[in-house]
């Protein structure tokens, strides 16, 4: 489990609505050109199960994320 910390600059513009919240890792990517991003499901979207059934993901680099203790609440 993390929390989302998207850069301010050169990022997707939807991402500031993510900012804080806390999300599951689904999956660790590797692009063509050797660049990580971990593709996460927020905790709290309701349509969470059909996104990660569907394997949609919303997608960050590493340094974008906070890893949460085990014990964390989805609250955030």
């Amino acid at each position: 489990r993390v929390r989302l910390r998207p850069r301010a600059n050169g990022t997707d513009a939807h991402d500031m609505f993510l900012a804080g919240r806390a999300a599951r890792v689904e999956a660790v990517l590797t692009d063509v050109d050797g660049s990580r991003h971990v593709a996460v499901v927020l905790d709290d979207d309701p349509g969470a199960d059909l996104h990660e059934w569907y394997g949609r993901h919303y997608h960050f680099s590493p340094d974008e994320l906070s890893p949460l203790p085990h014990d964390h609440e989805a609250s955030p």
